[in-house]
């Protein structure tokens, strides 16, 4: 049997993914008691924004037990963040290094109400969907903490990658675990955690979903010229190029954060959204089910 103790706490951060916010609430909301959103009034390469996911559901935020955390940006922080293609990138990823700190604070403070309990706390990003059926199918354990394995989908397509997606961590409150990594790894989150840091294995089996750029060609450009990968080599020639046709190509291909040579499948031009924002299931596993059949 799993030693899954539900109702859990969800941790996220977002920027503008409002119908994804909704669609995270209307799956997560099973099992999920209380919701911590983390967002920004600037985008991760500085450029000005509303509050779009608190102003968008301010009239639900009591209903779905939502509180919105504000992560501010200093001047000099913001001025790193302004540059043009960086060696290695650096500058490209100040503000996000920034917000996820800031996310990992926001963790900390919600474990001290938590004391003496035995609670799980999942924190990740707005995309990353849990599928409570699935966790509960692969007999999923909990001792300290592991991190979700999920199912990419990309740009509305399944990706048949071999590899999965793993960055979030289930974890358990009074372990201890979360702090004494963070304490060694201030950048925890920063990488996939599996790979770096000890006491969180990543799960066998697939137990929910990556779903990354789950928008068209317009909405997808508009993403990658406000997030870190703006300024990496790839996506600056997309973003630069003139040709609307080649730059939605290019857009499906590589997907912005893939390194050269990941088996990415993907038709060019084919923006289809499924249901899945649509239907806003109050479980993931009945929007996915079809998709689960068909790794």
């Amino acid at each position: 049997m799993t030693n899954l103790a539900l109702p859990l706490i969800d941790i996220f951060f977002g920027g503008h993914e409002i119908e994804m916010l909704r669609y995270r609430l209307n799956v997560h909301a099973s099992f999920a008691y209380k919701f911590v959103v983390v967002e920004s009034r600037f985008t991760f390469t500085g450029i000005p924004k509303p509050l779009y996911l608190r102003d968008a559901f301010l009239a639900e935020a009591k209903v779905h037990n939502i509180h919105f955390q504000n992560v501010e940006f200093s001047l000099e922080q913001r001025s790193k963040a302004n540059c043009t293609i960086p060696k290695k990138w650096a500058c490209a990823w100040v503000l996000e290094a920034v917000q996820r700190r800031f996310l990992n604070a926001v963790a900390i403070r919600e474990m001290l109400e938590l004391r003496g309990t035995d609670a799980l706390v999942y924190v990740s990003d707005i995309d990353e969907i849990l599928d409570i059926d699935m966790l509960l199918k692969m007999n999923v354990q909990v001792l300290k903490c592991v991190s979700p394995s999920l199912r990419w989908f990309i740009y509305s397509e399944r990706c048949p990658l071999a590899r999965r997606f793993s960055s979030g961590v289930l974890f358990r409150a009074g372990s201890g675990w979360f702090n004494s990594t963070l304490a060694k790894h201030p950048e925890l989150l920063l990488h996939k955690v599996s790979d770096k840091y000890p006491g969180c294995p990543q799960t066998r089996e697939a137990v929910g979903w990556h779903l990354s750029y789950f928008m068209t060609t317009a909405d997808m450009l508009t993403k990658l010229r406000s997030t870190s990968h703006a300024y990496e080599p790839g996506v600056a020639k997309v973003l630069r190029s003139r040709d609307p046709t080649r730059a939605a190509n290019s857009v499906v291909a590589k997907c912005g954060s893939f390194r050269r040579g990941s088996p990415l499948i993907a038709r060019a031009g084919a923006v289809k959204i499924p249901p899945l924002l649509s239907m806003l299931p109050p479980r993931a596993s009945g929007a996915l089910a079809s998709a689960w059949d068909h790794p």
